[in-house]
């Protein structure tokens, strides 16, 4: 089987090397292709070709582990939560050419955000510290002691006027980083290229 390791999102792959990443028979992949459920191309001698973006996308669209393989070829996914609505249309202007690499959502209240947080699985999850209904140190603990991994997701703590004293007790919950609002667009997409590059180790 060809080599697999470090795919990026145009990479074609056979139905014998989806069925070795996802280890089910090949046998199984042409039928999810059969059935529409996996978008593939067909070669002229009538084999399938299936894009890792699209493979990705049947993953989470069945709430499949991604393997670790396919990490490069996926969509970083970043969750904003902030009541400031010209804030996260300042972020969706400044990461609008990043499309091909990240997929943002946001959130203008915390329960919606926590919420969209299991649903969606970001890869980072930026949280307003000033938010309505959200306690960002809460939601840190809650991720460390909880069901989510604080471990696989970065948090990213952001404030108007960030002190000393809250970006302490963030960083002590599990929080990633602590910043002064408007969020750096420069600092996130540097995040997300360090926990890709991590993936890929």
């Amino acid at each position: 089987m060809a080599k697999t390791e470090k795919l990026g999102k145009e990479s074609l792959l056979t139905s014998y090397q989806v069925g070795d990443l996802l280890q089910v028979n090949p046998s199984s992949v042409n039928k999810w292709v059969r059935d529409g459920r996996i978008r593939a191309f067909r070669t002229p001698g009538g084999h399938h070709r299936i894009r890792a973006a699209d493979l990705i996308s049947f993953l989470r669209t069945h709430d499949m582990p991604v393997p670790k393989a396919l990490a490069g070829a996926a969509r970083r996914r970043v969750l904003v939560v902030d009541s400031d609505h010209s804030h996260l249309k300042a972020l969706q202007r400044a990461l609008k050419g990043q499309a091909d690499h990240i997929e943002l959502r946001t959130s203008t209240h915390g329960i919606e955000g926590m919420i969209e947080l299991g649903a969606f699985r970001p890869d980072t999850l930026v949280i307003a510290a000033e938010a309505p209904g959200i306690d960002c140190v809460e939601v840190c603990e809650r991720l460390r002691k909880g069901g989510l991994e604080i471990g696989g997701l970065q948090v990213i703590i952001a404030h108007d006027e960030l002190n000393v004293e809250l970006s302490e007790r963030a960083l002590a919950a599990g929080a990633t980083r602590c910043v002064a609002k408007p969020v750096p667009t420069d600092m996130l997409l540097e995040q997300l290229e360090q926990q890709e590059a991590h993936s890929l180790a």
